[in-house]
């Protein structure tokens, strides 16, 4: 099954009670953080929080990175800017590599819309440009780079 294209709970839900496989709960935690976020923001939170603790029994920098990248956007989603921020860019310390390249994108994303949100344009942009960069060495198959350019 395609998580990333799943656009019901429910059914991912029910999916994740079927599986025990880590890395594939993972990427239906992943998505349900992100599904939840404007629905159910606190459901999200505590998915988020669970994701953590699955990535380190996954133990790759890439899903802690993408564990705490849910967790930020949390913050974001409540105005909680500062912890936002301290997210992202511990986010973005622990996504490396290329196979990270569009998590790292979005996290860089993230950053920037906050910096937006907080008046800081010039930084905003600064970390747009930079998620760009990345979403192009990724050959962005997902289309995000059209998402981050809009922001």
């Amino acid at each position: 099954m395609i998580v990333e294209s799943i656009n019901d709970p429910k059914l991912l839900f029910a999916e994740l009670e079927l599986t025990t496989d880590p890395e594939y709960r993972f990427r239906i935690m992943y998505r349900l953080s992100y599904l939840l976020l404007n629905r159910a923001p606190k459901r999200s939170l505590q998915i988020s929080e669970a994701l953590e603790t699955l990535a380190k029994e996954i133990s790759t920098p890439k899903a802690m990175g993408m564990a705490i990248t849910a967790k930020a956007r949390y913050y974001q989603r409540t105005g909680d800017y500062d912890q936002a921020m301290q997210l992202y860019a511990s986010a973005i310390e622990k996504l490396d590599g290329k196979d990270a390249y569009i998590e790292k994108a979005k996290a860089l994303d993230g950053m920037g819309m906050v910096y937006s949100y907080i008046g800081e344009p010039k930084k905003a942009i600064a970390r747009s440009e930079e998620a760009i960069k990345y979403f192009d060495m990724a050959n962005d198959p997902s289309g995000m780079k059209a998402n981050c350019m809009n922001n």
